[in-house]
């Protein structure tokens, strides 16, 4: 068990940004989008990629991006000068917990034009906090990435919840592997596991990914590795030796703590065999749509938003039995339920794996056919541009 923080000064080169197309979507109006631009958090890279899919469907974006300041949030923007007369549709990625603090910005709009706020949300349990539901009163329409997280919200508010699952950009080609700089042996049969301090401990659930590792390979001379790689784990210092603690069992397992551009990302996933979470709850689970996105086998607790894109076909489900939430456990103390993964199954998924690795690469490749076909960009950019187009006609 090793951990590196020094992982972010790793010399991977940034990984490319494909140009938007510049021909303008037909009647739709334009979008001021407000989130987490620059920031490497999950919520930074989920504005991105919807941005990136508007940009490239032809609309009109203006950007404002959102930061944390010492005083709360703060707001930089447009990046573009609006039209002085022209409607615009807010679309927001800041979550209702800190949704007041962006409305300075977003009634600071040019007067004389029509606004229709819509708020992309993101919640991991069934119940929703009773506090989001001033939040809910001040927007027009609630956008949600996956079913799960639609009838979440569809429980608390009357107004439209209309389900836009996230927009993967196309891979056009496999980032470089890069083994040595990570540690890994060549010839290992390497499994991955990503995770946020921040989007809490107990709900990521690394241990368990550990403890089924540990289960799966127990003579301890097999030749594979499992790779957690997290982040801000020096910010929760009880927790990240807890981490600790747990990999040191197994020489074999390494822990990455670093905050990384997308281009290390990418060569990151490139040089690991597959992808396991075995989360307690996720609203949507990038990292598994996104390792799925690049061909990569992955293995997954079989609850929660994932499941949209998730199945028998395309990967390994994880069983599970609901347990409920424990005070404490969860920001918001909704109480409710959320997954126990049986670890015993994920084990033997892993070892599966790694005694059939050639079944393992098809399994992956019908996991990217699979995502490309239903959370592709071209895809949900057409998605979100006819729900824009009927807000601006019909609002």
């Amino acid at each position: 068990m090793r951990i590196d923080p020094a992982l972010a000064s790793w010399p991977v080169p940034q990984a490319p940004v494909d140009a938007p197309p510049v021909a303008p979507a037909r009647d739709a109006p334009a979008v001021n989008v407000y989130g987490f631009l620059s920031g490497s958090l999950g919520l930074g890279q989920i504005a991105r990629l919807y941005r990136r899919a508007l940009l490239r469907a032809g609309v009109e974006v203006r950007s404002f991006d959102v930061t944390v300041g010492p005083g709360g949030l703060q707001c930089k923007g447009p990046d573009v000068v609006p039209a002085p007369a022209r409607d615009v549709i807010n679309l927001v990625f800041v979550n209702p917990d800190r949704f007041d603090e962006l409305r300075p910005w977003l009634d600071a709009q040019p007067s004389g034009q029509r606004h229709y706020t819509i708020a992309m949300w993101f919640w991991e349990l069934p119940t929703l906090p009773a506090s989001w539901s001033e939040a809910l009163a001040q927007v027009d329409e609630v956008w949600v990435a996956t079913s799960f997280v639609k009838a979440a919200f569809e429980g608390r508010t009357a107004r439209p919840v209309m389900l836009m699952p996230p927009p993967l950009a196309p891979v056009s080609a496999k980032a470089p592997a890069d083994r040595h700089a990570l540690g890994l042996p060549t010839d290992a049969y390497v499994f991955l596991y990503v995770f946020d301090f921040n989007s809490t401990f107990v709900r990521k659930n690394p241990c368990a990914v550990i403890d089924a590792f540990l289960a799966a390979f127990p003579a301890g001379d097999e030749n594979v590795r499992l790779l957690v790689k997290s982040s801000n784990g020096l910010h929760y210092p009880a927790l990240l030796h807890a981490l600790l603690r747990r990999a040191g069992r197994d020489r074999r397992i390494l822990i990455r703590d670093a905050e990384l551009d997308r281009g290390r990302m990418h060569v990151l996933q490139a040089s690991c065999d597959a992808y396991v979470s075995l989360h307690r709850a996720e609203g949507l689970g990038l990292t598994i749509a996104e390792a799925m996105a690049l061909g990569q086998p992955v293995i997954a607790t079989n609850w929660s938003g994932n499941t949209d894109f998730m199945g028998i076909d395309n990967s390994i489900p994880v069983a599970y039995a609901l347990v409920p939430v424990a005070a404490g456990q969860y920001p918001g103390d909704v109480g409710g339920v959320w997954a126990e993964p049986d670890i015993a199954a994920a084990a033997r998924a892993m070892r599966w794996m790694a005694d059939n690795p050639a079944d393992a690469v098809e399994l992956g490749r019908t996991a990217r056919a699979a995502i490309e076909s239903t959370l592709g960009e071209q895809r949900v950019g057409e998605l979100m541009v006819s729900r824009l187009k009927e807000v601006a006609r019909t609002s």
